[in-house]
């Protein structure tokens, strides 16, 4: 690729009938030619004479003369980091949503300021090149600090008890800027500004020195990115000029049916250029490769990264200091300019993503990881030990939480390692969790458990499925007891159904969960299923009845269990008095004297 831009007056010639001494094929013989030609293709505050000045060869070691002239110690960055940031703010205003109940600001400005917004607006027309504008918050931005002496910007119409979607940014607290600079610019106190430039002038920060900007050609910039400010010290958007040159490039490139026998390309170029030697605007294959392999290393945060979240990265963050180590809070801007275009993170992103899953990251996607697992990966290391889907599964409806108008099939995803079925096997006190929603289309709970060795907690597996029914539940804790069983070598136990007496504590003693319905009688049929697979065994708590002859909620009240915490917690924070609050908790109970009068007479306080 060229970092000159091409332009009028241009043409080729296709006909094959040029040669070129210099592309042969590998016998030695000239190969037939496609010829095209081109002629090769800044900022009113520029030095246009400077700009100008001719040269006839670009060399890597002129480039770096250059970009080394432009370099400026760490103090002047730290003023043209806090210029670029104010200048930000005064592009972008406050972004919050327009309301038109505050379109009148408080604040009124000078007549000279009135004069200065109504040039700035017609600056910024002009740069959007006729695009659109979205209508925000047009408050006025304020320079302040709270009650602890930070300093923040805020938008006139903020207020954390009401209108708290107006800017707020406590950034300039970070130690990201120079504080008393920020502060003359947004007071507009031109004798502090142009007493910190002026010291500053030895540390090479000057914004009223010649702009060095220049783009290419095919740049779609009508306005100068740098910073500016006019005679008056005010912001302005500094229109680009066009720099004339009439070098003229010329290719060879072999015809299409011989390429095969000749690869290369020839480029001649012919006059001299009257502009400066263009700087690479593309990042560098080395920088590019270590971008790669940090995204590459993101593991679980790669699926769904963004531009956004890849610039906050603890990875990232880590590679930009060790890179540069001796720069005040740096950022991937610093490692090269090029990666401030988040299009650019953007492609990056997606190219990993595609090599990383190459069916995507939907459920065809997850498929595929699942199959590359088993493959690769030993048994201890797997992880997601079903993903599948059912048709539309057929139940009889007795109950809300029993219905299934959807037509799609039932999908269902256990993640759990061989281990955690060990402990599962274990375990006899459960718990279970249902409303995780981290992913579009399913639902999620966890199963979990106190380990009574090392008294923590520990997550066993994970559910996701696109149903909550109870015939899907049923299905969830078969294929979870069938897992175990593949695992362990047997399959999990349940106190009231393998025990031999009240005394024997084997295998599940108590189920807590949260009162989902679907949830709470699916594990009751699935027991009840277990149950009738043993004919001859009678129930330990009711000695004359058969296991077989137990319905789901029988088996739910000798092992399930109703988590009450948000129930309390709801009470305690109901604007109700204090007699109300009890009866409230009266009604959490097995067995109540008078349930509905009790219901009645809450309702009636």
């Amino acid at each position: 690729s060229f970092a000159y831009s091409l332009g009028e007056p241009r043409g080729s010639s296709r006909d094959g009938s040029t040669y070129c001494d210099v592309l042969r094929d590998v016998t030695g013989q000239r190969v037939p030619c496609r010829t095209s030609h081109a002629t090769c293709n800044a900022c009113i505050y520029a030095d246009l004479e400077a700009l100008s000045a001719p040269y006839s060869q670009a060399s890597r070691g002129a480039i770096q003369t250059r970009v080394l002239h432009e370099s400026v110690t760490q103090d002047a960055q730290l003023l043209e980091k806090t210029m670029s940031y104010w200048a930000a703010l005064w592009r972008n205003g406050c972004g919050a949503p327009h309301d038109p109940y505050q379109t009148q600001s408080e604040i009124m400005p000078l007549v000279d300021g009135q004069s200065w917004r109504e040039t700035w607006d017609e600056q910024q027309n002009e740069r959007r090149r006729g695009q659109a504008i979205k209508v925000t918050c047009q408050g006025e931005l304020i320079f302040s600090h709270d009650n602890k002496g930070r300093p923040f910007i805020h938008c006139e119409f903020y207020d954390k008890n009401s209108t708290r979607d107006h800017l707020l940014d406590y950034s300039p607290d970070a130690g990201l800027y120079d504080i008393d600079y920020l502060r003359a610019l947004f007071n507009e106190d031109r004798e502090e500004i142009l007493a910190i430039e002026e010291g500053a002038k030895t540390l090479g920060f000057d914004p009223s020195s010649c702009c060095t900007m220049v783009t290419n050609h095919t740049s779609v910039r009508v306005k100068c990115p740098r910073t500016h400010r006019n005679q008056d010290g005010q912001l302005e958007l500094a229109p680009m000029t066009r720099l004339r040159c009439s070098s003229l490039f010329r290719v060879y490139q072999p015809l299409e049916e011989y390429r095969t026998v000749c690869s290369k390309v020839l480029v001649v170029c012919s006059g001299q250029h009257t502009h400066p030697i263009p700087l690479p605007t593309k990042t560098p294959p080395h920088i590019r490769n270590e971008i790669f392999n940090i995204l590459r290393h993101m593991d679980y945060d790669l699926p769904d990264l963004t531009p956004r979240r890849f610039l906050r990265h603890p990875s990232l963050l880590k590679y930009v200091e060790s890179q540069l180590s001796n720069c005040h809070h740096p950022t991937l801007t610093d490692v090269h300019i090029s990666l401030a275009n988040r299009d650019h993170l953007r492609s990056y992103i997606t190219h990993v993503q595609k090599l990383s899953f190459p069916l995507g990251t939907g459920w065809r996607g997850l498929l595929h990881l699942k199959n590359v697992h088993d493959l690769e990966l030993p048994p201890e290391h797997r992880y997601v030990r079903l993903a599948t889907e059912f048709p539309r599964i057929s139940e009889s409806s007795d109950g809300q939480e029993d219905e299934d108008s959807s037509g799609s099939p039932f999908r269902l995803v256990i993640c759990m390692f061989p281990e955690s079925s060990r402990r599962l096997k274990k375990a006899q006190y459960l718990q279970s969790d249902v409303g995780f929603k981290r992913i579009q289309g399913f639902q999620e709970f966890e199963l979990g458990g106190k380990d009574m060795k090392s008294n923590i907690t520990l997550t066993y597996c994970r559910i996701f499925l696109t149903r909550q029914t109870a015939a899907a539940h049923e299905l969830v804790f078969h294929e979870i007891n069938r897992i175990v069983e593949s695992d362990t070598g047997s399959p999990l136990k349940w106190r009231h159904l393998h025990g031999t007496d009240l005394n024997d504590l084997t295998g599940i003693l108590q189920w807590t969960s949260d009162q989902h319905g679907g949830q709470a009688k699916g594990l009751g049929l699935h027991l009840r299923q277990l149950a009738q697979q043993m004919p001859n065994r009678f129930d330990l708590h009711e000695p004359h009845r058969p296991l077989s002859t137990l319905t789901e909620y029988d088996h739910l009240r000798r092992v399930y269990r109703l988590c009450a915490v948000h129930i309390f917690r709801n009470i305690k924070t109901s604007p109700v008095n204090d007699s109300v609050k009890n009866m409230m908790r009266s009604l959490v109970c097995i067995e109540h004297s008078d349930f509905q009068g009790t219901v009645q007479e809450i309702q009636t306080s």
